[in-house]
């Protein structure tokens, strides 16, 4: 994995639009601003630009369109990446192209949006088990910030990316849910504010009005309350338990190997012990010290 991860950091080239890797650090890629991303907008890619939001409000306008996204992968069973700071035609009156690296002025709030981000998955995401956990299912979530050049200079500018992928060890066969937020109208917005706290823009509704969500084509549906047995809960325990058995059979043979060896140095010291003791007529308890040395340091070796 470590070459593999090597051959992509020196030998892709990032500026030809290529999104970065999944699970690659952000920190070890950049895009040229202006460029377009050689990716389409399906069920493991969402665009959105957000570049007319203000700082003040930047990191609540980025977890209001994450926390959605997250659960709907989730659910879904797939891996995917939601990018902020690049051009999303469907968005209204949008005049970038689809994929168009643009970039978001987060210099100022970054440890805004890491903030914003734990809150939201401390507090707004849950699962059939409760809460997500951390060191457990918040690790399937990510965010990253990619620095965006302009003719080939590092600029203010970052792409932020949260990925996603579901890790069956942990998530089992949950279904998992947002709550549900209302953008405020006609919030006053001061260009020089600091970060204000989510209330100050979002109204946020009960845990009743909690939010199921499955990836389609490019974005993220809810689902009805009375469809997400059969549309997410089912489907998933069925992944579950043909993982378990994958899991199970993979173990199965991990042991089989491990006797298999074993019967392999059972029988390789047995057949030592009888060229030793033909050769050098050496007294039990002799015998039996070289012969555990042999066992535990293979790489020594009998002389003639």
């Amino acid at each position: 994995m470590l070459l593999i991860k090597n051959y992509i950091l020196n030998y892709v080239n990032f500026d030809a639009g290529v999104p970065r890797p999944f699970g690659v650090k952000g920190k070890d890629t950049s895009y040229p601003k202006g460029f377009v991303l050689d990716a389409e907008e399906n069920r493991e890619v969402e665009f959105k630009s957000l570049t007319s939001a203000q700082p003040s409000s930047l990191p609540w306008k980025i977890m209001d369109k994450a926390k959605k996204f997250i659960c709907a992968c989730l659910n879904a069973d797939r891996k995917g990446i939601i990018y902020f700071g690049v051009g999303d035609c469907q968005e209204q009156n949008s005049r970038f192209k689809r994929g168009e690296i643009l970039g978001l002025d987060v210099e100022d709030v970054i440890d805004d949006i890491m903030k914003a981000f734990q809150f939201v998955l401390d507090d707004h995401i849950k699962s059939d088990d409760g809460p997500l956990k951390k060191g457990g299912d918040q690790s399937c979530v990510n965010i990253e910030f990619i620095p965006v050049t302009s003719e080939g200079n590092r600029t203010n500018l970052c792409v932020v990316e949260i990925e996603v992928s579901r890790d069956w060890k942990l998530c089992k066969d949950n279904v998992y849910y947002s709550k549900c937020w209302t953008e405020k109208r006609g919030v006053k917005i001061e260009k020089d504010l600091c970060t204000k706290k989510l209330s100050d823009f979002y109204k946020v509704y009960k845990d009743e009005s909690d939010d199921v969500a499955i990836r389609t084509s490019g974005a993220s549906s809810s689902v009805k309350q009375h469809e997400v047995n059969r549309q997410v809960k089912e489907p998933l325990t069925a992944k579950y338990k043909e993982w378990k058995r994958e899991t199970k059979h993979g173990k199965c043979v991990c042991f089989l190997l491990v006797i298999s060896y074993g019967g392999w140095w059972i029988y390789r010291c047995y057949t030592l012990r009888s060229k030793m003791v033909e050769r050098k007529n050496l007294p039990v308890a002799e015998l039996n010290h070289v012969l555990a040395s042999f066992f535990f340091y293979p790489k020594c070796s009998i002389s003639n």
